[in-house]
């Protein structure tokens, strides 16, 4: 079966395979009992359900987002405020630690990363 039969699966299994144990799980029956390769395993079960998570987030110059049509799947990436625009990682490091910012906040702009 080629990569691209198998990705055609992969919208079943998210149903089925809901939380981050199940998927993981599924990764391993995969491999180890039916032989499948890595990159086979994530096409039919990807790591993170990215495709299906929707945030609410307000843009920054106000106003709201909206869906363009009934059932569409789209993907929002929140970028904190903590973070600003064109902001490299060492200017970003240094601020860091000039602002003193909390653990929380560092968290918080890692997974915003």
């Amino acid at each position: 079966m080629s990569n691209e039969e198998l990705s055609q699966h992969t919208p079943v299994l998210l149903e089925l395979l809901t939380d981050k144990l199940k998927r993981l799980k599924g990764h391993q029956r995969l491999r180890g009992g039916y032989n499948f390769s890595k990159e086979r395993v994530f096409l039919l079960i990807p790591d993170q359900r990215i495709e299906r998570c929707v945030s609410q987030v307000t843009p920054r110059g106000g106003g709201s987002l909206s869906r363009t049509r009934p059932k569409a799947e789209i993907n929002i990436c929140q970028v904190s405020d903590i973070i600003q625009e064109g902001e490299t990682i060492r200017e970003m490091a240094q601020r860091i630690i000039r602002d003193n910012l909390s653990e929380r906040d560092v968290k918080a702009i890692s997974r915003a990363l």
